[in-house]
C-alpha cells in the first residue's frame, strides 16, 4: 500500500511535464526529403487564436535564436512574395514537419495553449521546421542512452524510434544530453518511471534534467549554424564529447588551444601519460586546475605568447611527476633565465629526467645587442647542467627578408623534430650527429664542410632562398644525409625547377613522398633532340601540388610517376570535375590513346608532348626502358584528395561516377573543407 501511494505521489508531481512532453510528439510521417529554407530564412504568420501575450512569447523566442547563432537563421513576417512560410496554429499538441517542405505554400507548427506557448518548446518546434529531429532519435543514441520500451506507453513506442543511418541527423556532432530536441527522461511513461537513461557513468549527472533546458543549447546552435552556413571546419570548444572522461594515455593536439582549453581537457583524462600540444594565451582569468593526471609524466609544449610565469603556474600542478619536458618557446626573455629555470627544476621537477628547450627571438638591435643574449646563453654553461647531462648551442643567423634571429636549443639530449639552415652570422660550436627528423633548407651555402652529420633525418624541405647562388648545393647534400634514408621531399620555394627536381631524385632514390608547388613543372632550358633531360625512374607514391594545377600539369605529373598511388591537389572550381573524370577513367584498365594540347608549348615541355598507345602495364610487356614514352592509366592511383571543395559538390561527383560507371567500389568522405575520394 505505501509502495503504491508513493508511486501516485511520483506520477501527480510529473503529470504536468509528462503531459507536456506527450503533447511535443505527433507521428511524423517519413519526411526523408528535408528542405532548407531559402537565404536561411524563415517567414511565419501566427495566427489570432493566439493572445498579445503569447504572439510577443513567440516572437522574442525567434528572435533568441536568431541571436544565438548570430544571424546564420532569420524569422520575418510572411509576405505575398514568399513561396514557403510557416503558420503557427493552436491544436492537440505540439508538432512541426521536419524541415521546408518541398512543395509551395504553408506548412503549420502547432503549439497548443497554453502547454506548448513556452521559449524551449517553441525553440524545439522550430528547430524541426528548420530541419532537425529529436537528439534521442540519432543513429548512434544507443552509445549513449538506453530505453526501456516496458516503461512507454503502447502507443508512442515509435516516438522513440531512431532516425535513419544518414550522418545528415547528428552532422558529426557530440551528443547532447541537455538539447532542446532531447526527450525528458519519463515522456509517455506507463508507471512514471524513467524510459530514457544514459550509459556511461559521468553522463549520470543528467538523469533527471536531460531535455529540460530553458533555451538552445550550445551543441543546439552549433549543428544549426553547421547546416546552414556550412561550417564544417569551424573549431569547437567541446574536446571531449558528452564529458565523457577519456582512458587516453597519449595524447596530441593538433590543433592550438587555450590554456583554459587545456585545464578543462585534463580534467577529462585523469589517466593521461604523455601530452603534446600548441599553447596560446588566454585572454581571460585562469582556472584552477581541479584534477591532475597522476600518471602524467611526459609534457612537450609549443609556446605561442605565453609569459613565463603563466607556464610555471601551468607545470607547477604536475611537476612532481614530470620526467620529461620539451619546451619551445619565443618572446619572453624571461625563458632565457638559467637561474630561474634551475630553481624551478631543483625545487619543483625531483624526478626529471629530460630537458629539451628552444628559444627564438627576433633581434631590433635597439634596445636588446646580440651580446646581451650570449651573455644569457652563457648561463646555460654551469656545474648544475653538465651534471645533468643536458646541452645547449644557439645560431645568430640572418633570415631572407633581412631580420636578425636568435635560436638557442638543446643538443645533448637532442628531441627537435626539425633543424633550420639559415644564413649564420655567428653559430656557438656543434660538432657530431643530430636527430632531427626533418631538415629546412632557407638558405643554401656550402656544405661540403658542415660539421653536423644528420643521421636519422627522412625528410627535407626547401621553403626559401636562392638555390641558384650554389649550384654545387643538392650534390653536398649527401655529405650530411644517409641517401637511402631520405623519403620524402618538400620543396615550397618556387625558385626550384624541374631539373633541380630530377637531381635531387637522383641523390635521394627512395623518395616516396613529394610535395611541390605547381610551377616546378617549367623548364628553365629549352629541349632539344641534342639536350633532352633524361628522366629516371622513381618511388614516388604520394604527391601533393601546393598550388592550383591544371589538367595539363596532372597530365605531366601522371607519366613522370607511374607508380603513383596517392594525390592531393587544388582545382579550379570550373576545372574540378573534368580533372576527376580524367583521373578516374584513366584508372580503368583500358588501352588510350593520348597528345597533349599545344597550349603546353608555353611550358617548353616539347618531350612531354608525344603520342603513346600503351599503358604502363602494356609498356612492361613490350619491354620498353623509358617511363617517358608510357601514358599512364594509373593502375596504383588509389586516394584523391581535393582541397578547399564545397561539400555540395560531394553528391555532383557521386552521381557523375555513377552515371558513368567510373567506378565500382569506392568511398567519398568531407573534412575540413577536403574531399577524399578512395576506391
Amino acid at each position: 500500500m505505501r509502495i503504491f501511494v508513493c508511486l501516485m505521489l511520483c506520477c501527480l508531481m510529473l503529470s504536468c511535464e509528462a503531459h507536456q512532453c506527450l503533447n511535443k510528439v505527433r507521428k511524423r510521417s517519413e519526411i526523408v526529403n528535408t528542405l532548407k529554407w531559402k537565404d536561411n530564412t524563415v517567414p511565419y504568420v501566427i495566427t489570432d487564436v493566439f493572445n498579445e501575450a503569447d504572439k510577443k512569447l513567440i516572437v522574442d523566442s525567434l528572435a533568441e535564436m536568431t541571436q544565438l547563432t548570430g544571424g546564420c537563421v532569420k524569422f520575418v513576417p510572411h509576405t505575398s512574395t514568399d513561396t514557403n512560410w510557416v503558420t503557427v496554429v493552436d491544436g492537440h499538441g505540439c508538432f512541426a514537419d521536419v524541415g521546408m517542405h518541398n512543395t509551395p505554400g504553408s506548412q503549420d507548427v502547432m503549439l497548443m495553449r497554453p502547454n506548448c506557448v513556452e521559449k524551449s518548446t517553441i525553440m524545439h518546434e522550430f528547430l524541426h521546421a528548420l530541419g532537425f529531429d529529436h537528439e534521442q532519435a540519432r543513429p548512434d543514441r544507443d552509445t549513449y542512452v538506453k530505453v526501456i520500451y516496458e516503461n512507454i506507453q503502447p502507443k508512442y513506442k515509435y516516438a522513440f524510434d531512431k532516425s535513419g543511418t544518414s550522418g545528415f541527423w547528428n552532422l558529426d556532432v557530440a551528443y547532447d544530453y541537455n538539447s532542446v530536441m532531447h526527450y525528458v527522461y519519463n515522456g509517455f511513461s506507463t508507471n512514471c518511471l524513467p524510459n530514457i537513461v544514459p550509459i556511461s557513468k559521468e553522463a549520470q549527472k543528467w538523469r533527471f534534467t536531460m531535455g529540460k533546458s530553458p533555451t538552445m543549447t550550445e551543441l543546439d546552435v552549433f549543428k544549426l549554424k553547421r547546416l546552414y552556413i556550412d561550417i564544417w571546419n569551424e573549431d569547437f570548444d567541446y574536446l571531449i564529447p558528452n564529458n565523457r572522461y577519456s582512458s587516453l594515455e597519449y595524447l596530441t593536439i593538433g590543433t592550438k588551444c587555450s590554456l583554459n582549453e587545456l585545464c578543462e581537457l585534463l580534467l577529462y583524462t585523469p589517466q593521461l601519460k604523455r601530452l603534446s600540444c600548441t599553447l596560446s594565451a588566454s585572454n581571460n582569468t585562469l582556472n584552477e586546475i581541479s584534477q591532475i593526471p597522476v600518471c602524467l609524466n611526459t609534457i612537450h609544449l609549443q609556446l605561442e605568447d605565453i609569459p613565463f610565469d603563466e607556464f610555471q603556474w601551468l607545470i607547477s600542478s604536475f611537476s612532481l611527476q614530470l620526467q620529461v619536458l620539451s619546451v619551445s618557446t619565443q618572446g619572453d626573455i624571461e625563458f632565457l633565465d638559467a637561474h630561474r629555470w634551475q630553481q624551478f627544476i631543483s625545487c619543483q621537477m625531483p624526478v626529471l629526467k629530460k630537458f629539451y628547450f628552444q628559444y627564438q627571438t627576433m633581434i631590433s638591435g635597439l634596445l636588446v645587442t646580440p651580446e646581451y643574449y650570449y651573455d644569457l646563453m652563457k648561463e646555460f654553461d654551469s656545474s648544475f647542467w653538465h651534471e645533468k647531462q643536458w646541452f645547449f648551442t644557439y645560431q645568430h643567423y640572418k633570415s631572407n627578408d633581412g631580420d636578425s634571429w636568435i635560436t638557442f636549443y638543446s643538443t645533448k639530449p637532442y628531441r627537435w623534430s626539425r633543424y633550420d639552415f639559415h644564413e649564420v652570422i655567428n653559430q656557438h660550436h656543434e660538432t657530431g650527429v643530430n636527430l632531427a627528423d626533418e631538415v629546412n633548407f632557407y638558405n643554401y651555402q656550402t656544405l661540403a664542410q658542415y660539421p653536423i652529420q644528420f643521421t636519422q633525418t627522412t625528410r627535407l624541405n626547401f621553403s626559401q632562398g636562392d638555390i641558384t647562388q650554389n649550384p654545387l648545393f643538392i650534390s653536398d647534400l649527401t655529405h650530411l644525409f644517409c641517401p637511402s634514408k631520405i623519403t620524402e621531399l618538400i620543396i615550397s620555394n618556387e625558385k626550384f625547377r624541374f631539373e633541380h627536381l630530377l637531381l635531387l631524385l637522383h641523390q635521394f632514390p627512395n623518395i616516396q613522398f613529394l610535395t611541390i608547388p605547381q610551377n616546378i613543372l617549367y623548364l628553365s632550358l629549352p629541349q632539344t633532340d641534342t639536350n633532352r633531360l633524361i628522366i629516371n625512374k622513381n618511388k614516388i607514391m604520394k604527391v601533393t601540388i601546393l598550388n592550383q594545377c591544371t589538367l595539363e600539369d596532372i597530365q605531366i605529373l601522371l607519366r613522370w610517376c607511374p607508380n603513383l598511388q596517392s594525390l592531393d591537389i587544388e582545382i579550379e572550381k570550373e576545372n574540378l570535375q573534368l580533372i576527376i573524370y580524367f583521373l578516374l577513367s584513366k584508372n580503368t584498365k583500358q588501352i588510350h590513346r593520348n597528345r597533349l594540347p599545344l597550349s603546353f608549348d608555353f611550358k617548353n615541355i616539347s618531350f612531354w608532348k608525344q603520342e603513346y598507345n600503351d599503358c604502363i602495364s602494356c609498356r612492361n610487356k613490350k619491354n620498353l626502358n623509358s617511363s617517358i614514352f608510357s601514358i599512364p592509366c594509373n593502375h596504383h592511383l588509389s586516394l584523391l584528395c581535393c582541397r578547399n571543395i564545397n561539400y555540395k559538390m560531394i553528391e555532383k561527383f557521386r552521381i557523375m561516377i555513377n552515371r558513368e560507371k567510373l567506378l565500382n567500389d569506392y568511398a567519398i568522405e568531407y573534412l575540413d573543407e577536403d574531399m577524399y575520394l578512395w576506391w
